[in-house]
């Protein structure tokens, strides 16, 4: 039995279709039939095939047990596609298999007793390998696990699950990290396009820093894919907080934050080829937290070593102060929709782009105070363009 390394393959392995013989288009967590333990993503490299070891290097790809431990994840979706036949592609975290693997994973159906699963496999010098989960530990089933390329034959079998809002057992919710005041907010990046269930969710950018405050300006509708955001939940767990992640982008809002999609330091050292993790400087960058005030901003962390990943931070210059305080775009930008503090043609583009949704509405771009961004807002900023001047 050989452990193949999780990397290329990993990305094979979630082409598995969950219904007929022929995977839909769409976002899944691929979740192994025997061990239950799910597939995740913590690097993009890959040595390529191993001649010594007749396998390929894989080793990006691990697998983790346990609902709760998943459904806030980015790493563990994958975007997956039907390339012809048995092949797929396989996408997450902003990278694909075919990317960096130069070949397509095949997926094949396999029905027993309990429905149908799927093998997940490649071809090696004309043999086809297939990808196993590792043997669990019967007193942690829910450790992470390693793929190989043999083991039991239970081992090999792979459910192909979509992402629902609506699916109380595969939906994808987000877990708040900071309370102010109150109210709950969580620091999000994930390559995928989103929108919130609840109406009482709201999804935030930062539109502009100035000094020791942030604006924050809200996105209204379809968050796009490679956003980072603050997202302010109105419940305590990802139940509460569910969204839709969706097949059609749309353009990136102007945005301050950051994010990063790799950081496998949990997962191998710092020499290892698959490690993936860039430093923490502390001196400029800011996590989300509680100002020594009691409100909500980016603070300074000198505790942090690497930069999380899957989310939003704020880059600052050096001699930015330790804590930037949070506050809602405000009346003195009014107009003024891609932050740089100007009222102009520039905005008026903006305008018209979110009119048509060629990109996200935000709350700044709704001037009228009815909830919509239309015509009439058009016209009011026509004027204060032609007051700003």
């Amino acid at each position: 039995m050989k452990k193949i390394l999780l990397s290329l393959l990993i990305l094979l392995l979630p082409l598995l279709p969950a219904m007929a013989q022929t995977v839909q288009k769409g976002y899944y967590r691929i979740r192994n039939s025997t061990t239950n333990r799910y597939i995740f993503l913590v690097d993009y490299k890959t040595k390529g095939i191993l001649v010594a070891e007749t396998s390929y290097d894989v080793d990006a790809l691990r697998t983790l047990g346990g609902f709760s431990n998943v459904v806030s994840d980015p790493s563990t979706v994958y975007y997956i596609e039907n390339k012809g036949g048995t092949k797929y592609d396989l996408k997450s975290q902003g990278k694909g298999v075919h990317d960096f693997v130069g070949r397509y994973l095949i997926a094949k159906p396999v029905t027993d007793a309990n429905g149908t699963h799927y093998t997940a496999s490649g071809i090696y010098q004309g043999i086809e390998v297939f990808l196993y989960d590792s043997e669990p530990d019967p007193d942690n089933p829910d450790d992470g696990g390693y793929l190989m390329t043999g083991g039991d034959n239970n081992l090999r079998l792979w459910d192909i699950l979509p992402v629902k809002a609506t699916d109380n057992n595969n939906f994808f919710g987000i877990q708040p990290e900071v309370t102010v005041g109150g109210q709950r907010y969580a620091p999000f990046y994930a390559s995928f396009p989103f929108t919130p269930v609840s109406s009482d969710m709201k999804v935030y950018t930062v539109s502009k820093v100035e000094g020791s405050k942030a604006y924050m300006a809200e996105v209204n509708g379809k968050v796009a894919g490679g956003t980072p955001v603050i997202i302010a939940c109105p419940g305590a767990t990802p139940s509460d907080n569910r969204i839709n992640i969706e097949m059609q982008d749309v353009a990136k809002p102007a945005n301050k934050l950051s994010g990063e999609y790799f950081n496998s330091s949990d997962f191998c050292g710092s020499k290892a080829y698959h490690y993936n993790a860039l430093p923490w400087d502390a001196n400029t960058m800011r996590v989300l937290g509680t100002t020594k005030d009691g409100r909500l901003g980016f603070v300074k962390n000198t505790k942090m070593k690497t930069i999380p990943r899957n989310k939003a931070y704020l880059v600052v210059s050096a001699n930015a102060p330790d804590e930037i305080t949070l506050e809602m775009q405000g009346e003195q930008l009014r107009g003024d929709l891609n932050g740089d503090n100007l009222v102009n043609g520039t905005d008026l583009v903006a305008m018209v782009n979110m009119i048509m949704e060629q990109i996200p509405q935000t709350s700044a771009a709704d001037l009228s105070g009815d909830g919509q961004v239309n015509g009439t807002d058009l016209v009011i900023l026509v004027g204060l363009i032609l007051n700003a001047q």
